[in-house]
Order: C-alpha cells, then sequence, then structure tokens
C-alpha cells in the first residue's frame, strides 16, 4: 500500500527521507527509478544484447550494429570503422554516471557478424562472444585463436578479449565446424578463463570437441559448452550438451570453483538426452527448459534436468549465486497444471507465454522456487542476474499491460505501446517480486540484457523501437534516437535504505 514520503534537507547537506506511519514487519520499498537511459545507435539498426558492468559501476553493451562510423558515435575502438557487411558487432563501455560513451567500437569484417554475450573482469577486461561469417579471409579481426581459421557453414561462433581501454583485442578466434554454430552467451572465471555456449549443428571431428561433457553429436542440433584458456590461445575442453531432439545451449554462468552451468531448451526426451540427478528426470512435453552443471574440468556434467510443463518451455538465461544455486529465467506456456510452480513469485499462467523465474538447489536435486511473471499476453523472460544477497534481477519483453502484467512500484507502471522492456526484482525467498515495472515507448522495445550490483542497481539493455521521443531517455549516454531501431541502456536504481533518518528509520 502507498506510504506518504517526502525529501529532508538535513543540517549536514544530506537528503533523506521524511517516511509516515507504516507496519514495521514489512518491508519498505521506495520507487525505483531510471538514474540514467539513453540510446547507443546510428541511421542503420542497431541492437543491443547483453550488458556487464565492472566494479566503478561502468556499464559494457554487446550487440550488433548496420550503422557505419559516419553516423554511429564510435570512440576509442577496438575498431572505429564499419567493416562493410550487412552488420558488424559492436562492444561499448559507458560511465558509471551514465552520462557518456568511453569507448564504443565494432568487431567484424566484411560478412554479417552478431555480437551476443559479455562478461567483465576485475580489471576492466570484456569477454565477448557471437556470431558470423566473415572467415579468416574476410577481414574478421582474428588474433591468438582460439582457432584462426573459419572452419565453413553459415556462421561460426566467436570469442573475443577487449582490453580496459577498449583500444585493441586481446584475443579473437573461432569455435566452430563445418555446419552452424552460434555462440549466445559468454561468462568467466577469477583466473580469466571464459565459458561459452551456444548451438550447433557440427559434428566431431570438424567441432572442437576435447575433454567433454560429451564428444559426439546426438542429433540435428546440439547446445554446446566450451572453456576458452585466459590467453584465448586455445580450448580447455569443448563438448555437447543435447538428445536426438534439438537442443541449444542460450545462458551460462560459472562459479568461483570454475563450474559452469548452462541453460537452453530441448525437444530430447529422457532417452537420449544426458539428464542426471535432476530437477527433473522426466521430459514434459513439446520443448522444455533444462539446467546443467559441467564439471570443473569440462569431462562430464554434474547434473542436468528439466524444467518444464506440456507445453513449450524455454530457458533463456541462467546466473548463480555464491553458493551455487543456480536461478533460470525463459518462458514458458505450461500453465501450473504441469509446470512444477512452487513458492512463487506467481503459482498461477496468466495466459499466452509467461515469463518464469526458477531457483534450482545448488546440488540440482531440487527446486528451491519456481513461478510465472506475466499478463493476459505474451511474456518472455530474456535476462537474468543474482546480487550478493540472493535477490534475482529479471529483464525481458512483455506484450500485457498493465490490467494483467504485476506491475509494483515501478519505474513505469503503464504500458507504452507493442512491447515494452520490462524489469523485475524477486524477493530472496522467491515468493514476491519487490518491483516490476516498464520501459520503453510506442513501439516494439525488447529488453535482452541485465546485470545488477550490491547497491540496489539493475542495468538494462535491448532494442528500441519507439518513436517521437516516447522512450524514456534520461540523463545519456544519447538521449535522441538515431534511427528506426537503436540498442539502448538503462540504469534502474532503488534508493538504499541509509538514507533514513530520524524518527522515520
Amino acid at each position: 500500500m502507498p506510504i506518504a514520503s517526502a525529501f529532508q534537507l538535513l543540517d549536514d547537506g544530506m537528503v533523506s527521507f521524511n517516511i509516515a506511519d507504516y507496519d514495521r514487519r514489512h518491508p519498505l520499498i521506495i520507487d525505483p527509478t531510471l538514474t540514467y537511459s539513453g540510446f547507443i545507435g546510428g541511421v542503420g539498426d542497431d541492437a543491443g544484447f547483453d550488458v556487464d558492468i565492472d566494479n566503478e559501476g561502468n556499464a559494457y553493451v554487446i550487440g550488433y550494429t548496420a550503422s557505419t562510423e559516419t553516423t554511429f558515435p564510435v570512440i576509442g575502438g577496438p575498431d572505429i570503422a564499419h567493416n562493410g557487411g550487412t552488420d558488424d558487432a559492436f562492444v561499448a563501455k559507458v560511465n558509471a554516471d551514465g552520462s557518456a560513451l568511453i569507448y564504443l567500437g565494432y568487431i567484424g569484417g566484411s560478412g554479417t557478424d552478431i555480437g551476443r554475450g559479455i562478461a567483465v573482469d576485475s580489471a576492466g577486461n570484456a569477454y565477448v562472444t557471437g556470431y558470423g561469417n566473415s572467415g579468416h579471409l574476410n577481414g574478421f579481426p582474428l588474433l591468438e585463436g582460439p582457432d584462426l581459421t573459419y572452419n565453413g557453414g553459415t556462421y561460426d561462433s566467436w570469442v573475443a578479449k577487449v582490453n580496459p581501454t577498449g583500444t585493441a583485442l586481446l584475443y579473437a578466434g573461432y569455435i566452430g565446424g563445418s555446419g552452424t554454430d552460434l555462440g549466445f552467451a559468454i561468462d568467466i572465471d577469477p583466473s580469466g578463463n571464459a565459458y561459452v555456449t551456444g548451438n550447433t549443428d557440427s559434428q566431431a571431428p570438424s567441432f572442437p570437441v576435447l575433454v567433454g561433457p560429451d564428444l559426439t553429436a546426438n542429433g540435428g542440433q546440439d547446445g554446446f559448452v566450451a572453456k576458452v584458456t585466459s590467453d584465448g590461445s586455445t580450448l580447455a575442453y569443448a563438448g555437447f550438451i543435447g538428445g536426438t531432439g534439438l537442443d541449444r545451449g542460450n545462458g551460462v554462468a560459472v562459479d568461483s570453483a570454475g563450474s559452469a552451468y548452462v541453460t537452453g531448451p530441448t525437444a530430447s526426451t529422457a532417452a537420449s538426452f544426458p539428464d542426471a540427478v535432476g530437477p527433473d528426470l522426466t521430459h514434459n512435453g513439446g520443448d522444455d527448459a533444462y539446467v546443467a552443471k559441467v564439471s570443473v574440468d569440462g569431462s562430464s556434467l554434474i547434473f542436468a534436468g528439466y524444467i518444464g510443463g506440456t507445453g513449450n518451455d524455454r530457458g533463456n538465461a541462467i546466473a548463480v549465486d555464491t553458493n551455487g544455486n543456480a536461478y533460470v529465467t525463459g518462458v514458458t506456456a505450461s500453465t501450473e497444471a504441469t509446470f512444477p510452480v512452487l513458492e512463487g513469485p506467481d503459482l498461477t499462467h496468466n495466459g499466452g507465454d509467461d515469463a518464469f523465474v526458477t531457483k534450482v538447489a545448488s546440488d540440482g536435486t531440487a527446486l528451491v522456487y519456481s513461478g510465472y511473471i506475466g499478463g493476459s499476453s505474451t511474456d518472455s523472460g530474456n535476462a537474468i542476474a543474482v546480487n550478493s544477497a540472493g535477490s534475482a534481477y529479471v529483464a525481458g519483453s512483455t506484450f500485457s499491460t498493465q490490467a494483467t502484467f504485476p506491475v509494483l512500484i515501478g519505474p513505469d507502471l503503464t504500458h507504452n505501446g507493442a512491447t515494452d522492456i520490462f524489469i523485475a526484482k524477486v524477493n530472496v525467498l522467491g515468493t514476491a517480486l519487490d518491483y516490476a515495472g516498464y520501459l520503453g515507448g510506442n513501439g516494439g522495445d525488447p529488453g535482452t540484457g541485465v546485470a545488477a550490483d550490491n547497491d540496489g542497481n539493475a542495468y538494462v539493455t535491448g532494442t528500441a523501437a519507439s518513436t517521437g521521443g516516447s522512450f524514456p531517455a534520461v540523463v545519456g549516454p544519447d538521449l535522441t534516437s538515431n534511427g528506426a531501431i537503436d540498442s539502448f541502456v538503462a540504469r534502474v536504481t532503488e534508493p538504499s535504505d541509509t538514507f533514513f533518518k530520524n524518527g522515520f528509520e
């Protein structure tokens, strides 16, 4: 329920909140706000896919662009000239207050190159993955490895490391075979090893399998997971995850010990999918989401199981906390009659496709919580992050209006048109949302990436097709849309409870 509040200027110049009486048995949440929100783009089509942050609060965005350097706001690098193909990947670093770009540049060749995933280490190096078909003969900036030769097929996945100033690549190379190989997500361990997941229809020996977790392709399309050594020169392991159906790896996260956790969709039943331990060893119908934990050496799966019901369910992203619990988000058409709802945040399917958020116990045997986020239209959870307290942040896209979508607190309680980004924070127990709201304008604006810090900030990226100034641009890095479709980056901030003073704390 709303609680009366007002800003109060203290004698020492600090600003506090003057809060009316409320029931102190319940948490008090002050509306989250957009501290910045702006575009990254040119006159061509530009799309943001993923975001990460460094220790200073700078945000890093990966995506792709058809805009050339005449309108795309390149600065620093790693390449300030568009390479002539349909699309180049781009990587951007946004300063901590969101007002400006620290660097922005291309990664690509004369073909099509798409950036999909990003992770940042403590030194500010950015590790990125994606896929492309420029090839070693068409200008893709190969350096060190892990593979300096394009392998054929429609696309190869690629992995690259960008130095802290953004001026150069420290390594860049392919992971692929003679088929189509797509890199979708990346994470890193404390030693700077990079872990990539995606999907492939390549088979060994053209796909560079090594160690595991599975050295044999299983069907038309498998997920894959690969570990790249810290210098980028070689693979520590690479293998398949899948069965005889269509499988893909959409998200990867790495714990402090170096175990990789992978999620995606699978149409493979338990007869061929490498399920083990849990959380569910029985395929439920159509596509199920799956979650798998890979051993530190990559040789085997510690656990692998399904999350789903009789409808189509897809795992889109995964995060892991300090205790090894995995958090998965995605999209489901399964109702509560067959989808494994537990605790919350919503135990009732709302219509069409709903986003879902699920916490998997560290040993993989069971779900800690699992529930829906959605309304009566189509909703999809596309990205997830978890803070040190265990609160999960989910970003995605929704067609559902505020009449049925569970808006709460903010940042925007009104659906703006077509597809809006949504950002939601799930409480530690998974029983309820701390907040949920929209970002968007009058066009199609999907959210595809989210990162979170421990100060109550969520960082979101995606694509904005809204026109006429309807998208909520504030502070920067660019307050003006540049073409039909721009990428965007935004920060949503919760006020800290340390601001409460004098009788209202």
